[in-house]
């Protein structure tokens, strides 16, 4: 069986072989270090299948070529079953590559995967880098690009997934991409085993409300997230409030700079009947422990989380979702808001990003923060309750009612209207709260 474990580009971490799944399994792992990570296996093994790839489990060396004629040799010992050494080289980009026609690039993003060990011991740190070489069909020239790393830690023989993602909105211009592995340490050996590259679309999430990969469990196959202002790094622990990955903001520049991601809000977002068109928000948050005893909540302003949108006009409005208190005690807290009401006067929107900021200090420095498990979707009230308020006025409110007609032939019908209620009774509710939930409101306002 085929296995995928989750780790981030260049995330020097030990990883094991943590079951035998490819199924989108999940098993803690105990036979490792204490930060390794329970996700194992988040692809299908159906991608091995569809790669771009040939000969995707190295049966043999068909379809694998050694750049500038490397050396390689298939070995018995790979990741599962057979894999591929490739000895030392001479320069970094001599590597283990495979040539695929670009005709096959029939969507615009793929991701993939490769499993890599090194062959000997190591004394330092090796790094080995995916890159992706483009041939251009117009002049016949070569783009370059890393589309992804993986570094492996001195004195490890462990294997580590390479995860790697190119994506281009014109495939169609070049002929030919090669992949191929290269690394600046050119004396070190290293093997390859289980290999694919697929539509990124079979792996990768779709978007929960406005948000994609809000629990950060895909950054290592490319994020929508990035840090402004700010260093955004992706950590890997089972104590992650949502799945196996958080966000970490750190470096920042101004009260502004955090975390931030552009969205796809368009005019539907924008005015109309506000009294129910509510965003709802909500992330776990938590700050590094500090010294709680000399921790003074006013030193430090609030964390916040806003929408900011530009118009067609390139004019920028923003829109509250959260202000709240940050802690330094290193334990999560869970937040939630309904953010402001956008109105018509934000005019035509083109852009929408939003962003979790704040956290300046008094003495002028900005505090780190952890973020996982972000949400935003229109606001929605849980609508079990009107079934169950049904109920109750079936039992509590309504009885039976016999009226006998017998010898009254000349009766057609009966008319009944209720002159008094044996008791006072009523309600008082906010405006805004039934609205859209309740069909028949009108005749609760009579």
């Amino acid at each position: 069986m085929k296995l995928l474990g989750l780790a981030s580009l260049g995330l020097a971490q030990e990883w094991s072989k943590c079951s035998q799944l490819c199924d989108g399994g999940e098993q803690t792992q105990t036979n490792c270090a204490s930060n390794c990570v329970r996700s194992c296996n988040i692809e299908s093994c159906s991608v091995y299948d569809d790669s771009l790839f040939t000969n995707t489990h190295v049966d043999d060396l068909t379809g694998w070529n050694c750049n500038a004629n490397c050396q390689m040799e298939l070995i018995d010992d790979g990741y599962s079953g057979t894999g591929i050494q490739v000895a030392a080289r001479n320069q970094k980009w001599q590597g283990l590559s495979q040539i695929i026609d670009a005709s096959q690039f029939t969507a615009t993003g793929y991701v993939g995967n490769v499993f890599v060990q090194v062959a000997e011991n190591i004394t330092e740190d090796f790094r080995l880098e995916m890159m992706a070489a483009k041939l251009l069909t117009a002049d016949g020239t070569t783009q370059y690009e890393e589309v992804g790393r993986v570094t492996i830690p001195a004195g490890s023989t462990a294997w580590y997934p390479l995860n790697f993602a190119i994506e281009n909105s014109n495939f169609g211009q070049f002929s030919q991409i090669k992949f191929y592995i290269q690394s600046e340490q050119t004396s070190v050996s290293y093997r390859a085993d289980e290999f694919y590259l697929v539509d990124q679309t079979t792996i990768l999430p779709e978007p929960v409300g406005l948000i994609h990969d809000g629990d950060f469990e895909f950054h290592q196959f490319g994020s929508d997230w990035y840090g402004n202002g700010a260093t955004l790094e992706y950590i890997d622990a089972i104590d992650a409030p949502k799945g196996n990955s958080y966000a970490k903001i750190s470096g920042r520049t101004a009260a502004w700079s955090g975390l931030h991601i552009d969205m796809p809000l368009d005019q539907s977002y924008v005015g109309g009947d506000t009294t129910t068109r509510f965003l709802q928000l909500s992330f776990s948050f938590k700050m590094d422990e500090g010294d709680m005893e000399s921790w003074v909540p006013g030193d430090m302003s609030s964390p916040k989380a806003q929408i900011k949108i530009k118009n067609t006009e390139d004019q920028t409005n923003y829109i509250n979702c959260l202000f709240a208190c940050g802690i330094p005690d290193g334990q999560w807290q869970q937040w939630e808001s309904n953010c402001d009401p956008i109105e018509d006067n934000v005019g035509s929107v083109e852009t929408a990003t939003l962003f979790i900021s704040g956290l300046e200090h008094k003495d002028g420095t900005f505090m780190d923060y952890y973020v996982d498990d972000v949400k935003l979707d229109w606001w929605t009230r849980d609508q079990s309750w009107i079934q169950a308020a049904n109920l109750r006025i079936d039992d509590i409110r309504k009885i039976d009612l016999q009226i006998n007609t017998a010898g009254r032939a000349d009766v057609a019908s009966v008319d009944i209207k209720m002159k008094k209620a044996d008791y006072t009774w009523g309600a008082t509710m906010d405006t805004f709260m039934m609205n859209g939930e309740v069909t028949d409101l009108g005749q609760f306002r009579k």
